[in-house]
């Protein structure tokens, strides 16, 4: 980092009045007003997710919040071996439910984890009535929506393209994508730098159908993996 670098991090870490974390995705860092963090905070403690503890109920308790301890009285711990499975059945059920009561339906539902890709023939309007009935069945289950921008629209690695008949797909990035990958020069053995070009490859054969879309891809990857120390021959 240079001096001038140097400096404004320094200034950061002296201002009282923000909170500097590391983001739950992506290698970033987001900075956050205090304040604002306080409430969102105080936001989701009050949900009806978590309720008061009348003291510490462990030493090993490193946080907490305005002199309260909380525990959580509904849904799962984050970190819990069971907790993805059990999610996961709970979320089959509601997806039932939703989807049995609901007066309009999608054509299409499709659900990895926590994201779905959802295609609607009825109208913006009934989007808008469905999407309500979706987050008025359990409070603690709220749902966001995106809908496509000029024909495209992402689901996760995936950029999915309207056309005149028929959906096309070509590997999507994040705006924070910065091109790290594993870097060369770092104590793994070969073989798990080849499997990371591999699994790229792999990655863009399958989604990109166009064969101009593939070549591009490749293209980006040799050029993301040379900027991280892999030679030419290396990645071919």
């Amino acid at each position: 980092m240079t001096t001038k670098e140097l400096k404004a991090v320094k200034s950061l870490r002296l201002n009282k009045e923000i909170m500097i974390l590391r983001a739950d995705k992506s290698n970033c860092t987001v900075v956050l007003d205090e304040s604002e963090y306080k409430d969102k905070l105080n936001t989701l403690l009050e949900s009806g997710v978590y309720e008061t503890l009348p003291k510490d109920p462990t030493a090993k308790v490193e946080r907490k919040v305005d002199d309260k301890f909380f525990q959580q009285k509904d849904g799962m711990a984050m970190g819990n071996s069971l907790s993805p499975i059990v999610s996961n059945i709970f979320m089959e059920h509601f997806e039932k439910l939703a989807l049995d009561s609901a007066p309009y339906k999608p054509s299409v539902w499709l659900r990895y984890v926590d994201d779905t890709f959802v295609v609607w023939p009825h109208g913006s309007e009934r989007l808008q009535t469905f999407f309500d009935h979706l987050n008025s069945l359990r409070p603690s289950i709220c749902f966001t929506m995106e809908t496509e921008s000029n024909n495209a629209i992402s689901f996760l690695d995936v950029l999915v393209i309207r056309e005149k008949t028929a959906l096309a797909t070509q590997v999507y990035r994040k705006p924070t994508h910065t091109g790290q990958y594993l870097n060369f020069n770092s104590n793994h053995p070969p073989h798990v730098k080849r499997g990371l070009i591999k699994s790229l490859h792999d990655r863009a054969s399958t989604i990109c159908q166009d064969r101009r879309d593939l070549a591009r891809e490749i293209n980006n990857l040799r050029h993301d993996l040379q900027l991280n120390g892999y030679s030419k021959g290396f990645i071919d």
